[in-house]
């Protein structure tokens, strides 16, 4: 699965669709939330936006905390030196979950989860970026 962002202000006259990378579903750019700041579109269409952010709390609800001391099981980093990585309101730990089966997986730093995600939660993919970093 590639993931692209769309400038939605650059979009050539007459493409006003997108395709959701969560669904599948060929949706007006006005289906997608703006990503950030940026003049992009978020990948997924804001339904499927919604229905991730309602497992996350959902989680979030039923999942407890890391314990003190936790490091990210991917980069091995602590809490304070993944400080700040997910924004200026974010926490250092990211509840990291299968978007198929909503399944917990752990508590995660923002880079691995945003480095994992780019990746599509794809073990082959991930796999073959091990060999390439290997060569």
């Amino acid at each position: 699965m590639q993931l692209e962002f769309l400038k939605v202000q650059s979009l050539p006259p007459g493409i006003e669709t997108q395709v959701c990378s969560k669904c599948k579903e060929t949706l007006p750019v006005t289906a997608f939330a703006p990503h950030g700041r940026e003049n992009y579109t978020r990948t997924e269409c804001k339904k499927c936006a919604s229905k991730l952010n309602k497992q996350r709390v959902n989680l979030k609800k039923i999942t407890p905390p890391p314990l003190k001391g936790h490091k990210c099981p991917i980069c091995l980093k602590s809490e304070e030196e993944c400080a700040g990585r997910g924004g200026k309101r974010s926490t250092s730990w990211v509840c990291d979950h299968n978007h198929d089966t909503g399944e917990f997986r752990g508590w995660i730093c923002h880079d691995c989860n945003r480095g994992i995600g780019q990746l599509g939660d794809d073990t082959e993919r991930m796999e073959r970026a091990i060999k390439y970093l290997s060569k």
